[in-house]
């Protein structure tokens, strides 16, 4: 499956996730997602990552927030941006589509109206947008939300502090061990070039055989520690760097550049 990358903005949202995760203080939003998410245990190695959960709950906080920063006149021009006009450019980037809002605005009310509400009036342009195309905002956010995931997944630093977050709910209840399906070891191979995260060593089998057991398929956090089975949660490892990491939250975010003089 190819993503074709679009790149709208994609970048603030990638920095959004970052302050967040780097940020440990009480109220940090992304323990509203952790307590949201976790009402069930996670499925083990689901293909909708808890990554892209995060994403996706993430781009549609940001848009909802600030729509409701709208309504209060004094931060109304300090706003990052005006979900209203992100989403039409957007859904014509993605999907070269035109939204006419002249029909929702007759139906509604004008813009220039005193009394507006602009959290009520985001809620009912995304629904209106949805109903009358065909769920064409929820694929605008969604496809927004792949990408951020995109760039995120190469971060192991970033998902080292991010599986931190992951792992407190299963702290005192630590989650059992799992078979690992081949497309998680696909991803994470793919990823990581086929290396050891640690000392780099060549585990793709390609160039030398490898004895069995060699290859590693590592939680960065530890299910000692609380982490989950996901594919957000995982990086390569060889045997001997994996041992040594023992139950260690543990990554490296060195990688090899992709080109030089």
């Amino acid at each position: 499956m190819m993503l074709d990358m679009k790149y709208f903005n994609v970048y603030y949202f990638c920095q959004l996730a970052y302050n967040n995760v780097m940020n440990n203080e009480i109220g940090n939003p992304i323990c509203i997602f952790v307590d949201s998410f976790y009402q069930v245990e996670p499925e083990n190695f689901s293909e909708e990552s808890v990554l892209r959960s995060f994403c996706c709950w993430l781009v549609d906080t940001v848009f909802f927030e600030q729509a409701n920063y709208m309504n209060n006149k004094d931060v109304e021009t300090d706003l990052d941006f005006n979900p209203f006009t992100w989403s039409i450019q957007g859904i014509k980037i993605y999907f070269n589509n035109e939204i006419n809002l002249s029909k929702w605005k007759d139906e509604y009310y004008e813009l220039n109206d005193t009394n507006i509400d602009y959290l009520d009036m985001y809620c009912q342009f995304t629904e209106f947008i949805d109903k009358a195309h065909d769920g064409l905002f929820s694929n605008f956010t969604y496809q927004l939300a792949c990408e951020v995931e995109y760039i995120l997944f190469q971060n192991r630093a970033f998902l080292l502090e991010l599986n931190k977050f992951f792992a407190m709910p299963f702290e005192n209840n630590i989650q059992k061990r799992s078979y690992i399906p081949k497309w998680v070891k696909r991803a994470i191979t793919f990823r990581d070039r086929g290396k050891c995260v640690f000392c780099g060593k060549d585990l793709s089998g390609f160039n030398s055989l490898l004895p069995d057991g060699e290859i590693h398929f590592d939680h960065i956090v530890p299910l000692e520690q609380g982490g989950i089975n996901d594919v957000c949660n995982m990086q390569l490892s060889c045997k001997i760097c994996n041992l040594e990491k023992h139950t260690n939250a543990l990554t490296n975010n060195y990688y090899q550049m992709p080109y030089f003089k």
